[in-house]
């Protein structure tokens, strides 16, 4: 029994130390580049929970009346700077100089806040511009970074540069031509001397730099808007499981990578289709199900009806029906979904949705836009706000779908995607995307 008691004690020690060594890897978390040190990030997520693993550990040996207590106090202080911000009580303050309270002006400090706006949420009013706009001012916050800024006509630069009149120097970036980029701006209560926009290749995501002059000092602050919803793991390969490489799906089983199929062989777009492909595949292979079988019943499966549903391709051009996207939101998945460009027909019954994100949305897929219904002159302007110029009317669907196929070109792809309802032209999405599927096989 003494022998077992002596055991239980060296591994306690042993443990005690493994997650002091851990919990202290976790104060330079903010230091390691994710790139070279990939489980540092995951130390940072759990750090909470190491740190009372520690206070518990520092417990247990004070208990016991062992020196070994020091090895978990020791972690515990190491991410003191880690707790004093978290905790934010008078006895857990920050030792920085001058003292920061939140909340609260600090006279001598300069305060720099950042906001993602989302466009204000659309609002005509100006509301919740006006109610940021009074929180800074209780703040006296010195500079305030925008993400998302996006600006519509009713409540335009003039009415928010009247709002935030506290700041009076402003910098509003506007995308390049051809670019539809996350807008950003910084309102500043001291002059902005130099400004630039800085561009990422292949994102609508930037970031802004500009010179800023306090009290006869420069500073040069930096605004950003990175991508943050790129974390999938189908862009990886696996060393056991399914992953999608460029545009072909791949099964691993440990030992090799069995190319199951390329994703122009299914009758299905878009990405959240292609994990939908792998986990199919995967429960498949799970059950025994033989390679050629999944891959031949692939290759027949079609779209949901009127969910980015293939129809058919006629004279090079290929026809999707998406007449369930009767909201921004949801038609914003059929434009993200096209791999060619797009013709695009949209409009329908006024919901007075805001339509600036589905607009932003083509990203250079869509090549003319066709309107019908109630909504086409808003979503023109809406448009037209954005940059984007291409735009035909029509006052019939029929005349809609023909001007659609007058522009399409062999390798385009002609989409109804309406981001509107169907009421007051159709009984239901059901019947309008059915009139769209007996048009193009009428062709």
């Amino acid at each position: 029994m003494k022998a077992f008691y002596r055991l239980f004690y060296y591994i306690s020690i042993v443990l005690t130390s493994i997650l002091a060594g851990v919990t202290i890897a976790g104060a330079f978390v903010g230091n390691a580049a994710p790139d070279s040190f990939k489980f540092m990030p995951f130390i940072g997520l759990i750090l909470p929970i190491l740190l009372l693993a520690n206070l518990a550990s520092a417990i247990y040996w004070t208990i016991r009346w062992r020196c070994w207590v020091f090895i978990p106090l020791i972690a515990i202080f190491s991410n003191w700077g880690y707790i004093s911000c978290v905790l934010q009580s008078p006895f857990f303050s920050p030792a920085s100089s001058p003292m920061v309270k939140m909340n609260v002006y600090t006279p001598g400090v300069l305060t720099v806040a950042t906001y993602n706006v989302d466009a204000f949420n659309h609002e005509h009013t100006g509301y919740s511009c006006k109610e940021i706009a009074s929180y800074m001012r209780n703040l006296q916050a010195d500079i305030l970074c925008f993400q998302e800024f996006g600006i519509n006509d009713e409540f335009g630069i003039d009415s928010i540069s009247a709002a935030l009149s506290n700041w009076p120097y402003h910098y509003i970036p506007s995308s390049p031509e051809g670019k539809n980029l996350l807008q950003l701006a910084v309102f500043s209560r001291y002059p902005i001397k130099e400004e630039h926009l800085i561009i990422y290749p292949d994102s609508k995501n930037c970031s802004l730099a500009c010179d800023i002059e306090i009290n006869g000092r420069t500073i040069r602050l930096f605004n950003n808007h990175l991508q943050t919803t790129e974390v999938s793991q189908n862009k990886r390969k696996l060393e056991k499981g399914l992953y999608l490489d460029g545009e072909d799906i791949f099964y691993a089983d440990g030992t090799t990578d069995t190319k199951v199929i390329n994703v122009n062989e299914l009758n299905i777009l878009g990405k959240h289709n292609y994990e939908n492909v792998m986990a199919a595949v995967g429960m498949s292979v799970s059950f025994g199900v033989p390679m050629d079988k999944i891959v031949e019943v692939l290759k027949r499966f079609q779209a949901v009806e009127h969910r980015i549903e293939y129809v058919t391709e006629k004279r090079g051009v290929k026809f999707y029906n998406d007449s369930k996207g009767t909201n921004p939101d949801a038609a914003i998945k059929g434009i993200q979904a096209m791999n060619r460009p797009t013709v695009l027909i949209g409009g329908g019954y006024d919901k007075d949705s805001a339509y600036d994100e589905w607009i932003d949305s083509f990203d250079g897929k869509v090549k003319k836009l066709v309107l019908l219904g109630a909504t086409r002159d808003k979503i023109a302007e809406t448009a037209r706000a954005h940059g984007f110029e291409d735009i035909e009317m029509a006052d019939t669907f029929e005349e809609a779908f023909a001007k659609c196929v007058e522009n399409a070109k062999p390798g385009d792809a002609v989409l109804l995607s309406p981001a509107c309802a169907s009421w007051g032209m159709f009984k239901n999405y059901e019947e309008r995307g059915d009139k769209f599927k007996e048009l193009v096989n009428n062709l």
